[in-house]
């Protein structure tokens, strides 16, 4: 677990869905929306890394003003703690998997599309750590969901799991991984209000058991202010 907790200079903060690389479309969003002094958390698939996957595989992304986070990092801006937890199946995998071999009939060294550790992975000793570190975390962002939540049906992959047998399975797993954070946080009294996702490229907010989950769409910006 890693705490980030230097940001007294900025005024708010956004969680932002899937951008797939398109950071001047995201760039035009912020400024058509008149926002200024702000954190962006990229909660999506930020669609980096394809061009040269070795130089983000070595965790080098640490400007002043662009970070990528471990998984079971934590953010403290002003009050909230942030608990962030990135990882998903692409459900696309099977296609992608295909591009690299073809691709790689063609060049010594085939491009990189996909990442077989792609999943996400629960943490009891990181989560544990919170509780040492007297850390009481009130939101949480993951790029996919608990199984209760919205999406409960698999409409608009069909085509997907019908080529990649493994899929369905992989999904469940996914999604199992985010109950166990979910229990887990719950069973250690942390006073989670708010569950931000992307993923699933559609706009949804349900409460379940007083818990704000919101799911945010293809470049939706949803600031996290107090009592939202």
């Amino acid at each position: 677990m890693k705490l980030y907790d230097n940001f007294s200079a900025y005024d708010s903060f956004f969680v932002c869905g899937d951008i797939h690389g398109e950071f001047k479309t995201l760039l035009y969003e912020i400024k058509r929306k008149g926002i200024s002094d702000a954190i962006i958390l990229l909660d999506g698939d930020c669609g980096i890394g394809f061009e040269e996957p070795e130089y983000f595989q070595n965790s080098l992304i640490d400007f002043p003003l662009m970070k990528t986070l471990p998984d079971y990092s934590v953010i403290r801006f002003k009050t909230r703690n942030i608990l962030c937890v990135g990882g998903a199946v692409s459900v696309d995998r099977s296609g992608r998997l295909q591009a690299m071999w073809l691709a790689g009939l063609k060049e010594r060294t085939a491009p990189k599309y996909y990442w077989e550790d792609e999943m996400p992975v629960f943490d009891q000793i990181s989560l544990s750590e919170l509780k040492i570190a007297d850390i009481q975390i009130d939101t949480v962002v993951t790029h996919t969901a608990p199984s209760f939540c919205a999406p409960l049906f698999k409409t608009g992959i069909e085509g997907w799991l019908l080529r990649d047998e493994k899929l369905a399975e992989y999904i469940a797993k996914e999604r199992e991984v985010m109950d166990e954070i979910h229990n887990c946080l719950f069973k250690e009294g942390h006073p989670v209000k708010h569950w931000f996702y992307g993923h699933f490229h559609n706009s949804h907010t349900e409460y379940i058991s007083d818990i704000c989950f919101r799911m945010l769409s293809v470049m939706e910006l949803c600031e996290l202010r107090k009592g939202i």
